[in-house]
């Protein structure tokens, strides 16, 4: 019997990005870690999280194939990790995005919003997108957005 080794969830390539992030999210005070289910997007915030000694939670409705089935549970979930008043890392598929953006686009003033990427694809490999978040007494407000790439040498 011929034993097939398993295709790493992320190229080397991807598993330097994702490495290459940790002291960026650790800069900006990350404390939660929330991804999709599929293994990919789990290895790809696993160093943070481990450097971090947080715990990952994995949700299925960040999945590409929930997604196509509801895009208003991925858009409800992210309104809820808005709503919370914790730092979190959101870790999802390019398929995903558009309901993701459209999110932080409806809680967000029209320039930030405008600055929001609008074409796929909407970042680059290691790329992700920083958004700061304030509590308001109608709800949270994405006060500011911008994309960071990884800080690769």
């Amino acid at each position: 019997m011929v034993r097939r080794r398993a295709r790493p969830p992320l190229t080397p390539i991807g598993a330097g990005h994702a490495s290459a992030m940790v002291p960026v999210l650790a800069a900006y005070g990350i404390n939660r870690v929330v991804t999709s289910q599929w293994e990919r997007c789990a290895s790809t915030i696993a160093p943070y999280a481990a450097a971090a000694g947080l715990d990952t939670v994995r949700r299925d409705r960040l999945t590409e194939a929930q997604h196509e089935r509801s895009p208003g549970r991925v858009g409800a979930t992210v309104r809820e990790l808005l709503e919370d008043d914790v730092s979190t890392v959101l870790c999802t598929h390019r398929p995903v995005l558009p309901t993701v953006l459209d999110v932080l686009g409806q809680h967000a003033r029209r320039s930030v919003a405008n600055a929001l990427p609008t074409t796929d694809p909407f970042l680059e490999p290691g790329e992700l997108i920083a958004a700061h978040v304030t509590q308001t007494e109608k709800g949270p407000r994405v006060v500011a957005a911008g994309k960071v790439s990884p800080p690769l040498h």
